[in-house]
C-alpha cells in the first residue's frame, strides 16, 4: 500500500491535497465501500472527468466525487456525471446499464445548498464525511454518513506527515517580510504558504519589492504577504467571498487583509481598490479615519443616522454605528471582526451553519475553496 501524504492542522489531520485523498480512497475502495475499482480520473468527454468509478457485486456503477473542502456545486457536478455515464456507457462489458447508478460525494463537510439540491433531485445521492483519527499512536480513516453520523467503514492509514519543509524554500523577499513578524506568526504564515502551494501544484510564488503573491496566473490570485509601512508589520491577504451589494446576490472574490492573534483571526478588511488600506474597529473608535469615511458619513447624515459629523467625537456613537452598519463600512475600508464576517457568510449561505471561520486555517480553506470554484468556472 502506498504511503498517504497527510498534514496536521491544529489538532486535526487531513490529506495534503485532493489528489492524495483520491489516491487513498482508490487504493482502499473495496474495504471502504465494498466496490471494485473500475477507473480513476476517467474522462467521458471534454467536460466531464470522474474522480473514481467503482463497481458493486451486482454490477451497478458508482460515481464517486471527492472534495477536500466545501463545494456547493457537488450535486450539479454529480448530476452531469450521471447524465454523461448514461449517454456514453463506456463500461458496457463491466457495468449493468439497467442498474441504478450510485452517486457518492465524499468530503470533510458539505454545504447546506448541496443537501437542498439533493433533496429535490430525482437522483439519489450519498453524502459521506471522512475523518482521520489517531488511536494508540496509529491513524485511521473513517467514513461516516453525513446525515445520520453513522460510521460506514474505517481503515488504517500508512501515512507520512508533510510539513512546510517539503515546500519550496521561501524566497529571500518572503524571509525578509517574515522577519517583521514574531516567530510564532512567521511559523503560522509559512504553514499557510505550504498549505496553499500544496493545494494546486500550478500555484506560483511571485516576489515583488515589499510583497510576495501566490497565484495561478494573474487571473487566479490566492494570497499575498505584504509589508505595511505604517504598522511596520507583514500582513496576510487572502481572496475571500463577499456580498458587495445587498440588492444583488452576487458573490465576489475580494482581496482581504487578515489580522491575526496567534492562529485566530481577529479582523478581516476588504480591499476594493489598490489604494485602500483597511483599519480595524478599534482603530476607528480611537479616531483613525478609514478610506471612504467621508462618503459613508455623508450617507449617514443624509439618512438621519447621524445629525452631524460632530456626533463621531463620541466613542459610544462610533460603537453604535459599528454594531449596526457593518456592511456599509466594510465596503468603505473598515475591517469586519471575524465573527461578523462569519455571520455574513452564513447569511448568504456561503458557509454552513455548523461551520466556523475563526482561525487562519479556516479562512485559508475558505480562500482555497473559492479559488477552486473560480478555477473550474
Amino acid at each position: 500500500m502506498r504511503t498517504a501524504r497527510i498534514k496536521r492542522i491544529g489538532e486535526k489531520w487531513d490529506f495534503l491535497s485532493e489528489a492524495d485523498l483520491e489516491d487513498f480512497v482508490w487504493e482502499n475502495l473495496l474495504q471502504l465501500l465494498q466496490l471494485q475499482p473500475l477507473a480513476k480520473q476517467h474522462s467521458s468527454d471534454d467536460r466531464n472527468r470522474f474522480d473514481i468509478l467503482g463497481l458493486s457485486q451486482d454490477k451497478s456503477l458508482s460515481i464517486i466525487e471527492l472534495k477536500l473542502g466545501i463545494d456547493d456545486g457537488i450535486v450539479s457536478q454529480l448530476t452531469r456525471y450521471h447524465e454523461s455515464a448514461k449517454n456514453r456507457n463506456s463500461f458496457t462489458e463491466s457495468a449493468d446499464s439497467e442498474k441504478t447508478i450510485s452517486l457518492i460525494a465524499i468530503g470533510n463537510d458539505f454545504h447546506k445548498n448541496s443537501l437542498i439540491d439533493a433533496k429535490y433531485s430525482h437522483l439519489k445521492f450519498r453524502f459521506l464525511n471522512y475523518k482521520i483519527n489517531s488511536f494508540r499512536g496509529r491513524l485511521y480513516f473513517q467514513l461516516l454518513d453525513h446525515l445520520s453520523g453513522k460510521k460506514i467503514s474505517a481503515c488504517l492509514i500508512e501515512a507520512s506527515e508533510i510539513d512546510s519543509q517539503e515546500c519550496p524554500p521561501p524566497s529571500r523577499t518572503l524571509r525578509k517580510l517574515l522577519g517583521c513578524c514574531s516567530d510564532k506568526d512567521a511559523a503560522t504564515l509559512l504553514d499557510i504558504r505550504s498549505r496553499i502551494l500544496a493545494f494546486d501544484h500550478r500555484i506560483q510564488e511571485v516576489s515583488k519589492q515589499n510583497s510576495v503573491a501566490l497565484h495561478r496566473g494573474k487571473s487566479l490570485p490566492v494570497a499575498e504577504f505584504k509589508y505595511d509601512k505604517e504598522k511596520e508589520e507583514t500582513f496576510l491577504y487572502l481572496f475571500l467571498p463577499f456580498q458587495k451589494s445587498r440588492g444583488r446576490r452576487l458573490i465576489s472574490r475580494i482581496k482581504a487583509k487578515i489580522w491575526l492573534s496567534g492562529q485566530n483571526v481577529t479582523d478581516i478588511g476588504f480591499v476594493f481598490h489598490p489604494r485602500m488600506n483597511p483599519i480595524t474597529h478599534k482603530e476607528w473608535i480611537q479616531g483613525k479615519k478609514f478610506c471612504q469615511e467621508k462618503t459613508v458619513i455623508r450617507a449617514w447624515i443624509k439618512h438621519g443616522v447621524l445629525s452631524s459629523e460632530e456626533d463621531l467625537k463620541m466613542p459610544g456613537k462610533r460603537r453604535y454605528l459599528l454594531g449596526n452598519y457593518n456592511w456599509v463600512t466594510a465596503e468603505g475600508g473598515l475591517a469586519l471582526p471575524a465573527k461578523k464576517y462569519e455571520d455574513h457568510l452564513k447569511l448568504y449561505n456561503i458557509l454552513p451553519k455548523s461551520a466556523t471561520c475563526q482561525t487562519v486555517y479556516d479562512i485559508a480553506d475558505l480562500a482555497l475553496n473559492e479559488f477552486a470554484k473560480k478555477a473550474r468556472s
